[in-house]
């Protein structure tokens, strides 16, 4: 987990009446980032996802194929000049995900973005958001403007070698903390990636494939390799399409 991701997962520590984040939603939220969340720095790459949408014009045609979640829950954490840290949590419904925004004390759901299968029936059209009424004290144009902005968030963290990812592993005392407090999840807790764009590297498309063998864009799930959890992670190349595993892991079998 991100360190904001981690001061707010403590509360889950604490008894409900003595939490300090607290709020409509923020009992599901402090649920799902506990045991569901794959956490990301992004505060590397927010100018990068403004240009980005910027120079797509805001249409569905410049994002579609890389809005995807990087996982069923997924948090972008930023360091925001001015405003201190704060979080977005994603949640995929479908062909859409919604939007939680998570600061230090609450969390409100912002609204929902529609993911790349559903984004081709707006071919020709702007980005498609729907917000909803929360997040007191914030204008209607900034939560749409953020909202937005996960667009370009979510398509520099899919683009293939665009981006630079360093993993920080999960910290061991609260996963030994949530462990001992009954927390039953996927992982006892998932370590979290920094975001960063490669150096020197242009917003523009990868090229075509050229017959050199590259795989497909795929999706790799957390796996043991010589005794080390590689987290759950994008490979291949989209100009050779997208190739999506249809299976279900099964628990072992009783001996």
């Amino acid at each position: 987990m991100t360190p904001f991701a981690q001061s707010i997962a403590r509360q889950y520590l604490v008894p409900a009446v003595k939490r300090t984040f607290r709020g409509g939603v923020a009992a599901d939220v402090l649920r799902l980032l506990v045991t569901r969340g794959h956490t990301f720095g992004v505060t590397g790459i927010l100018g990068a996802a403004a240009e980005l949408i910027d120079a797509c014009e805001s249409t569905v045609e410049g994002v579609c194929d890389r809005t995807f979640l990087p996982a069923e829950v997924t948090f972008l954490e930023a360091d925001i000049a001015g405003r201190g840290r704060c979080g977005l949590l994603l949640v995929e419904r479908g062909d859409e995900a919604d939007v939680f925004c998570v600061l230090p004390e609450r969390a409100e759901r912002l609204g929902a973005i529609t993911l790349r299968e559903g984004l081709r029936a707006y071919a020709g059209q702007g980005l498609p958001i729907a917000l909803d009424g929360g997040l007191a004290g914030v204008k209607s144009a900034d939560r749409a403007t953020l909202v937005i902005l996960v667009y370009g968030l979510l398509n520099i963290i899919n683009w293939p070698n665009m981006c630079a990812r360093q993993q920080h592993p999960a910290h061991r005392g609260l996963a030994r903390d949530l462990r001992r407090a009954g927390v039953k999840s996927l992982y006892p807790l998932n370590g979290w990636s920094e975001i960063t764009l490669r150096p020197g590297q242009p917003l523009r498309e990868p090229k075509a494939a050229d017959g050199n063998g590259s795989m497909p864009l795929h999706f790799v799930r957390a796996h043991l390799r010589a005794g080390v959890l590689i987290a759950p992670h994008w490979r291949g190349d989209p100009a050779n399409g997208t190739k999506h595993g249809r299976y279900t892991v099964l628990p072992p079998r009783a001996a």
